[in-house]
């Protein structure tokens, strides 16, 4: 995962970046990047949310990038029939991502929105996925390191 805080779209600011190895073993990849979003949410996302709206006196929006349709269409449905395993093995609840993203539920800090990004343009790819020489470094200077 990739946070960054953007003042617009063309001067950002990275706050965190992290990979974590997940507590099981996924048995898809819509699974593994629910997972992923909800860790995400929870431990960087809506605390830091929370303490910059604080510190600066105004609320800040989320806007969460995730490169997997079937993810998102999940978090927006509020449930999966196939992944309804979830919250006994992984701890996560696609039911709290709906009411994150689609109910509101951070409205009082600024909210959030789940939006599609490809994969390409997927700023928390490089800390997963093995990328070539060109690749990778597209995606050092996407997130602005020299």
């Amino acid at each position: 995962r990739f946070i960054e805080l953007a003042f617009d779209d063309e001067h950002t600011m990275p706050l965190a970046w992290a990979y974590k190895k997940q507590g099981s073993t996924s048995n898809s990849t819509p699974e593994a990047e629910t997972v992923s979003l909800a860790v995400a949410m929870r431990e960087d996302a809506i605390p830091l949310q929370a303490l910059l709206s604080k510190l600066l006196g105004h609320n800040i929006p989320v806007r969460v990038f995730e490169d997997n349709e079937a993810c998102i269409t999940n978090v927006k449905r509020g449930y999966s029939p196939t992944m309804r395993y979830l919250p006994r093995t992984q701890r996560v609840s696609i039911g709290g991502l709906h009411e994150i993203f689609e109910e509101g539920l951070l409205e009082d800090f600024g909210g959030a929105t789940l939006e599609y990004a490809k994969s390409k343009d997927h700023k928390g790819d490089q800390f997963t996925k093995e990328l070539g020489p060109s690749e990778f470094e597209r995606a050092v200077d996407m997130i602005g390191m020299r």
